[in-house]
């Protein structure tokens, strides 16, 4: 934990998450990235005081916030999803244009789950990563929606490179996994395996444990060995997931939000335990059996020529937005700083 005792100015934007989605700005726009792991404590003084003193009914850690509000005195809160502090900071601050972002594709029950813990709630902006996402927060959140695609996927530049790999898995690997999702992994992956052998395929797995923020919390040894365990042959690295892929044919995906962030950039992606998935339901390379049509997809997605593959995504309406550099959000932040 770093302690500070900085005094802050006046700055345009404040950044919740510590500016998860990694968005670089104009170095003309004045920002302040609030973090969990950084704490001034000439700000948190007053807080712990207001904390006591006040009859709001606000935690500690939201007095913290709103001090550092009061001196920022900021134009813009910029937010991901559940964050819910920036409903309150609506509330609380009605002219601080609030800016919330979706940094993950909800599921259908997790769509739920949101409403059930928020209720009601308005934000003047929503950015969207596609369109389906519209039809269940309109239900319950006030906002202007618009459709830009996962910000962090469209802040990461990739190259265009030879495809040295046939198969690129995604690894949903955890230390400590749910039986159910283990299972689900096991047997997909053997499967899998399989038809990597018959066709003779060259593998390679984006590895949890290589990401950063996952680093101390995934063994790398433990991630090394299921793998291993399961009798696959691969290559990994320690580069990272989007430039793995960047090199590979095709990407095996069960539910990691990697997987739609790759198909968003129109990489070729197979999903398997897509059961109630409401994006991929007229996607063809999707499926939640192991018989001879999961060989037989796989096979199909690997050999089929760009033009028509792009036209099947199309036709399936995934839509999955990319947005290479975030040009559209950017330029609304710039036309609110500009306007005040």
């Amino acid at each position: 934990m770093k302690l500070t005792w900085e005094k802050i100015e006046n700055k345009d934007i404040i950044f919740l998450e510590n500016n998860y989605a990694n968005l670089k700005l104009d170095k003309k726009i004045k920002t302040y990235k609030l973090s969990n792991k950084e704490i001034n404590i000439r700000y948190l003084i007053k807080a712990i005081i207001k904390y006591f003193f006040s009859f709001k009914r606000l935690s500690l850690k939201e007095n913290y916030i709103i001090e550092i509000f009061e001196n920022c005195k900021p134009k813009i809160v910029f937010g991901y999803a559940y964050n819910f502090f920036l409903f309150k900071i609506k509330k609380i601050y009605p002219n601080i244009k609030s800016l919330m972002y979706m940094h993950f594709a909800m599921r259908k029950e997790q769509f739920a789950e949101y409403k059930s813990i928020l209720k009601r709630g308005e934000v003047d902006c929503i950015f969207l990563s596609n369109p389906r996402e519209k039809i269940f927060l309109k239900k319950f959140i006030k906002s202007k929606f618009i459709i830009s695609g996962f910000l962090k996927n469209n802040e990461i530049k990739s190259k265009i490179n030879k495809k040295e790999y046939d198969v690129m898995i995604i690894s949903e690997y955890r230390d400590n996994m749910e039986v159910k999702k283990k299972n689900i992994m096991i047997a997909s992956l053997s499967k899998l395996s399989e038809t990597i052998k018959k066709n003779k395929l060259k593998l390679c797995i984006a590895l949890v444990s290589n990401r950063k923020e996952k680093v101390q919390k995934v063994s790398f040894k433990n991630e090394l060995e299921f793998y291993q365990n399961l009798g696959l042959k691969f290559y990994y690295s320690n580069e990272s997931s989007y430039e793995l892929a960047n090199r590979s044919k095709i990407i095996f995906c069960l539910n990691s939000n990697l997987g739609y962030e790759l198909i968003a950039r129109k990489y070729r992606v197979f999903f398997f335990n897509v059961k109630n998935n409401i994006y991929l339901k007229k996607y063809p390379f999707a499926t939640n059996v192991l018989n001879r049509k999961f060989e037989k997809l796989i096979i199909m997605l690997k050999n089929i020529n760009k033009k028509k593959f792009e036209k099947l995504l199309s036709n399936s309406k995934v839509n999955f937005y990319f947005d290479q550099n975030n040009k559209i959000v950017k330029n609304h932040i710039k036309k609110i700083i500009n306007e005040q």
